[in-house]
């Protein structure tokens, strides 16, 4: 009897096009690259804080503490009147948007004037009521990305928020205009400083020494003191002869040298600090004309 041809069985082969592969390889490869800029860190430290103002003139100031993972948000009536930086005298902080627009400062006026008349250590503004790819802001596309991200993330039950017509903060007045408005009667309280204070990675905090080559100036050292406290920092004003200087900022602690250089628009200066100080920022007459 002759022996059986065994048939031979046909494997499916699935052959995928090239075309498909090389699709899915820089699907992948995009997802990879979104996934590493986004935690890719574009913020040098624990806590961000963003100044937003929409068309209203009211003010919120938004705390992202990444440590914690909560979002602080207080709010700033429009009609506060504020003493500004860079020399424009007192305005309602709801016309700031206006006027930094009118002389070329943009968001920077209102930022600056914050830090100065609240003491709040503002890293960036926004113009407008809420964070969008498309915002007007001092903030890069990166930073947007993560900022959007960590709200996204972030649970209601961690946000809160602050309103600073109530506590007594701020008092009903007669502005100039002639209108109703606010005036800032009192030092925010420590509760509300604590906020915005980061934590160094030092078992203490860190000494600043404040170096006044401003030729007096007080309220501007005290305002520049009251900044450096609510971030953690522990100051000490050493009087030095006047000079034209801005501002410079030397130190061992390179996130507070770097925190302190963007949040005041100081250079960094490479030197080895003077005295028995983690840091040590030099102000001059200049500064003093811009805050």
């Amino acid at each position: 009897m002759p022996a059986r041809k065994r048939k031979k069985v046909k494997k499916n082969n699935i052959k995928i096009p090239r075309k498909v592969l090389v699709l899915f390889f820089i699907v992948i490869s995009l997802f990879a690259a979104f996934f590493l800029f986004l935690t890719s860190s574009a913020i040098d430290s624990n806590k961000y804080v963003v100044a937003f103002q929409g068309e209203s003139g009211d003010v919120q100031v938004e705390i992202y503490d990444f440590s914690s993972g909560e979002i602080d948000v207080i709010d700033i009536p429009g009609d506060v009147y504020v003493n500004t930086a860079y020399g424009f005298g007192d305005w309602r902080i709801g016309s700031l948007g206006k006027l930094g627009n009118q002389e070329k400062y943009g968001g920077e006026l209102l930022r600056m004037s914050i830090v100065k008349s609240f003491h709040f250590p503002v890293d960036a503004w926004v113009e407008g009521s809420r964070l969008s790819f498309n915002s007007n802001s001092s903030l890069s596309l990166k930073q947007k990305l993560q900022l959007l991200w960590f709200k996204l993330r972030t649970p209601v039950s961690k946000t809160s928020e602050t309103d600073l017509k109530n506590g007594g903060y701020l008092q009903e007045t007669k502005l100039p205009d002639g209108d109703d408005g606010y005036a800032l009667v009192r030092e925010l309280p420590a509760s509300l400083g604590t906020k915005f204070t980061i934590s160094w990675g030092e078992k203490r905090m860190p000494r600043v020494g404040i170096y006044n080559t401003t030729g007096g100036s007080g309220n501007t050292i005290h305002n520049l003191s009251e900044v450096i406290h609510i971030l953690g920092g522990d100051w000490v004003i050493v009087e030095k002869p006047p000079t034209e200087n801005d501002c410079y900022v030397k130190g061992n602690n390179s996130a507070l040298k770097e925190k302190l250089s963007k949040l005041l628009l100081c250079s960094i200066n490479d030197e080895s600090v003077e005295g028995n100080f983690d840091i040590e920022i030099v102000v001059g007459q200049k500064f003093v004309e811009r805050f």
